[in-house]
């Protein structure tokens, strides 16, 4: 059985108002690594079979950007801005044929014979007309590898003017990429791929840009029954192959959400309201921000609806969120330091200012928890607002 993952980022653990999961099942380390989420009721997984009130609807299949596979079959080895239709070449861009120069490391690619490239300051560009609605773009990507060692190159994608991605690349060789989503009015959608890397000789490899439309769950045409979940009674179900997103300024409200396809939370999104989030499968995942594009706005994560000790949803118990058979959770917040030393040996009753070692990156308005750590008041823990933030060496926070 593939282990679940929950990848935590730089996820705001002890500054409550950034992305906060109030009662996420695990969390037994700092964050920072990849953790291992328990399994699901047993070895094969005894998940629940909800029976939802709405599930997302068909949407159309997704759409590879024309001539994207790059399959220039003329190019012996590489070319600089070759004439390759649909595309626009720019810079130090162009089209590399598998184990030769700039792809020298790579015998086989991810689709085809042929893959773009990407060095220093370099752009590809696509136009093509699409329907309304939300997207997102996926593709592969790679680092150039010379001498034996990855390079360093930096990918912006933007849809329309707007950036969706920005990433240095992965050392390990090709990897799937996804977009943020993104909202397309209809018509002409212009594509941008640029490197930005401008010293050395910096250059990935890019591949099989594909289209995909996204379920917007605060749309009714996204629910076979035409009603946007909003309430405890509804059981929402999204299976696998669909992906849908919660929208900029949308709260949700939902009894159980069961995830075997891609929930995406979209930036500026609020909160959701639940009880159990279950995300179950090799291909299921919950995702709040990308290591390159973290979510920068509060999101939080409420477990309500009081306690239900009779109810056991796939072994995890009444009030989780959950990931099993391969399913990861992914957020990835506002770079912060998540934790920090109180100076103050003692805190009085009355105390309303500490001293606080290296907490860069909190502001006023922020909330944090103070937990001691030895003693008989070890289990006491409290929630505080910061009102005021005085630099120095120390910190001090009202």
């Amino acid at each position: 059985m593939k282990i679940p993952t929950l990848r935590l980022g730089r996820f705001r653990l002890f500054q409550l108002n950034g992305l906060i999961a109030c009662g996420l099942f695990v969390l037994p380390m700092l964050v920072g690594a990849t953790l291992q989420a328990q399994s699901c009721g047993s070895a094969s997984c005894s998940c629940p079979t909800l029976t939802p009130n709405a599930i997302a609807q068909n949407l159309p299949g997704t759409s590879v950007l024309p001539g994207a596979g790059f399959e220039m079959s003329s190019i012996s080895t590489h070319e600089i801005r070759p004439n390759w239709p649909n595309w626009t070449f720019e810079g130090r861009s162009g089209i590399v044929r598998k184990g030769q120069t700039f792809a020298a490391a790579y015998p086989t690619l991810p689709s085809g014979d042929y893959t773009a490239l990407l060095q220093n300051d370099s752009l590809l560009r696509n136009t093509s007309t699409r329907s309304s609605g939300l997207w997102r773009i996926r593709f592969y990507g790679a680092q150039r590898i010379a001498n034996g060692t990855s390079q360093e190159q930096i990918v912006r994608v933007r849809a329309n003017g707007n950036t969706v991605f920005e990433e240095e690349l992965e050392a390990d060789g090709f990897q799937l990429y996804r977009t943020r989503p993104f909202q397309h009015n209809g018509g002409a959608l212009t594509v941008e791929v640029r490197g930005m890397n401008t010293s050395g000789d910096n250059t990935a490899l890019v591949d099989l840009f594909v289209l995909e439309r996204v379920a917007d769950w605060n749309d009714p045409n996204s629910w076979q029954n035409g009603v946007v979940p909003s309430s405890y009674s509804h059981i929402v179900h999204i299976p696998q192959n669909v992906r849908m997103a919660i929208r900029p300024n949308a709260s949700v409200t939902a009894g159980d959400i069961h995830v075997e396809g891609h929930l995406q939370v979209v930036e500026g999104a609020n909160q959701i309201r639940t009880r159990t989030l279950l995300v179950n499968g090799p291909n299921a995942l919950f995702e709040v921000g990308q290591e390159g594009r973290p979510h920068l706005s509060n999101f939080r994560v409420f477990l309500d609806h009081g306690h239900q000790p009779s109810r056991n949803v796939g072994g995890f118990g009444n009030k989780f969120i959950g990931a099993c058979n391969g399913g990861s959770i992914e957020m990835h917040g506002r770079p912060v330091t998540n934790w920090g030393y109180v100076d103050n040996t003692i805190l009085r009753r009355h105390d309303t200012t500490i001293r606080v070692r290296d907490v860069s990156g909190w502001q006023v308005g922020d909330e944090i928890v103070l937990t001691p750590t030895e003693g008989a008041m070890h289990n006491s823990i409290e929630t505080f607002t910061i009102t005021a933030l005085s630099p120095g060496p120390n910190q001090t926070i009202d």
